[in-house]
C-alpha cells in the first residue's frame, strides 16, 4: 500500500514536469549564480562574519586590550561611544549615538568623516531608550528620538534601530511606527537579549522571538547584547541553577541558533564589567566573563571564541513576478552571503502549474487565478536558513 502511495506521488510529479516541459519551462536545481545585488550586499558590510562583543574595557587602544579582543575571533565590536579607539583590533569598529545628547555636531562630523573614508559602515543609535539609568541606559523618549532622526539620516550611513532594554517593553514597536508613518529610514534592528540561561527553553524562546521580530519588520536583526547573566539577581534574588555548567551549555546552543539564522546579521556578546585584579566582579555577571581577572580566557570565552562565526545568508528579492492564467511564467529567486550550495524551498500553496526548483526558479503555466501567500526558504551548505514571505498574485 505503501509503495503504491509513493508511486501514485511520483508519477502526479512526473506528469507536472512534462507538462511543464511541453510549456517551455521546467524548474531547474542547477547551482545558483551569484547575483549583482549579492556583490552590492557584500559591500554595504554585509557580507562581515557575524561574531562580535560589545566592550569598553578592552577597546582602550592599549597593545594589550588589543590582543585580548583578537583572541575572541570577532569581526567586529562597539563600545557605546562613537571614537575608534585602536587600530590594532583586527575587527571592524562600529559608532554610536548613544543618546539624545550625542546628537551634536562634534559627534556627527566624527562620524561623518569615518563614513566618508570607509571607516564607518553602521551606525548604532540610542542605547535602551526606554529606561533612563546615567551611563547606562539613555532614557530617550519615542517623540525624541523621531525628532532627532532625520539628522541621523543625514549621515548617508545604514542606521540601527534604537535599542530597548528587551523587546518586550513595547518602545520599539512604538518607535518603528512612527518611523513608518514618517517615512524615516531604519535599515536594520537592534535588540537587547538576556535570558535566564539556566532554563533549557531559553534558546528556543528567544528564537521564536527573533522570528516574530524579523516576520514583523522585514529587516535584518543585531543583537546589541546577550551573555550568561543571572538575571533573577536583578530583582534581588539569585538563580542556584546558574552554574557555569549552564552557562557553556547555553552559550554553545545560543551561539548555534543565532549562527543558523540568516537574518540575524551580528550578534555582540556582553563582556563588560570585567573587573581587574583589583576588582570585585558583581556575582550575577561571573559566567558572563569572557576574561579571567589575569586577561587569560575564561570557560565560556574559550566556546565564544571556539564558534566559527558565518556571512549571514539573504533571500535578494523583496517582490515577486505577477502572473497571468494560461500564460508562460518564469522567475528566479535569488540568495547571497552564507557558505557554499543554496537550497530552495517552499511552504504555502503555488497555483496549479507552477513549481519551485532547489535552485530558486519558479515557472510554468498556471491554471488558477488569486492571491497566493507563500514564504519561500532559502538553505547554504552549512544549513544556515533565511524566509521571505510573498503574496503571488496571478491575473485572470
Amino acid at each position: 500500500m505503501c509503495y503504491n502511495t509513493h508511486m501514485k506521488h511520483f508519477v502526479t510529479a512526473a506528469a507536472l514536469v512534462a507538462a511543464l516541459l511541453l510549456v517551455g519551462c521546467a524548474p531547474t536545481d542547477k547551482i545558483p549564480v551569484p547575483s549583482e545585488e549579492c556583490a552590492e550586499h557584500v559591500e554595504l558590510g554585509h557580507g562581515t562574519p557575524k561574531k562580535g562583543v560589545s566592550v569598553s574595557r578592552y577597546a582602550d587602544g592599549s597593545d594589550m586590550g588589543a590582543a585580548n579582543l583578537n583572541n575572541l575571533g570577532i569581526s567586529w565590536y562597539y563600545n557605546w561611544g562613537a571614537n575608534l579607539p585602536t587600530d590594532k583590533v583586527d575587527a571592524e569598529y562600529v559608532p554610536m549615538i548613544w543618546g539624545a545628547g550625542s546628537v551634536n555636531e562634534g559627534t556627527l562630523s566624527r562620524i561623518r568623516e569615518g563614513v566618508k573614508n570607509g571607516t564607518y559602515t553602521h551606525l548604532l543609535t540610542f542605547n535602551e531608550p526606554d529606561v533612563y539609568s546615567p551611563g547606562i541606559s539613555s532614557g530617550v523618549s519615542v517623540e525624541t528620538a523621531l525628532a532627532l532622526w532625520p539628522q541621523l539620516e543625514a549621515l548617508n550611513v545604514p542606521l540601527s534601530s534604537p535599542a530597548p532594554t528587551n523587546y518586550g517593553t513595547g518602545w520599539l514597536d512604538e518607535f518603528m511606527e512612527g518611523a513608518i508613518a514618517r517615512g524615516y529610514r531604519v535599515d536594520f534592528i537592534a535588540l537587547h537579549c538576556y535570558q535566564n540561561f539556566a532554563d533549557p527553553d531559553a534558546v528556543d524562546e528567544l528564537k521564536e522571538e527573533l522570528t516574530d521580530v524579523y516576520s514583523k519588520y522585514g529587516l535584518p536583526i543585531w543583537i546589541t547584547e546577550f551573555g550568561a547573566i543571572d538575571i533573577w539577581a536583578w530583582g534581588g534574588g539569585k538563580n542556584p541553577a546558574c552554574t557555569e555548567e549552564a552557562a557553556l551549555l547555553y552559550t554553545q546552543k545560543v551561539t548555534d541558533m543565532l549562527e543558523n539564522l540568516g537574518f540575524v546579521e551580528r550578534y555582540a556578546w556582553f563582556i563588560d564589567n570585567t573587573g581587574s585584579p583589583t576588582e570585585t566582579r558583581p556575582a550575577e555577571a561571573e559566567f558572563t566573563y569572557l576574561f579571567q581577572n589575569d586577561d587569560i580566557l575564561s570557560a565560556v570565552g574559550e566556546v565564544y571564541a571556539a564558534v566559527p562565526s558565518r556571512v549571514p545568508l539573504r533571500l535578494n528579492e523583496r517582490d515577486v513576478a505577477m502572473g497571468q492564467v494560461e500564460q508562460d511564467y518564469d522567475f528566479a529567486f535569488t540568495a547571497c552571503g552564507g557558505r557554499g550550495k543554496y537550497a530552495f524551498s517552499l511552504e504555502g500553496t503555488l497555483p496549479k502549474g507552477l513549481l519551485l526548483g532547489k535552485s530558486g526558479q519558479l515557472c510554468g503555466r498556471p491554471t488558477e487565478s488569486g492571491v497566493f501567500p507563500i514564504r519561500i526558504l532559502a538553505r547554504d551548505e552549512d544549513g544556515q536558513k533565511i524566509f521571505w514571505d510573498y503574496r503571488l498574485i496571478i491575473g485572470e
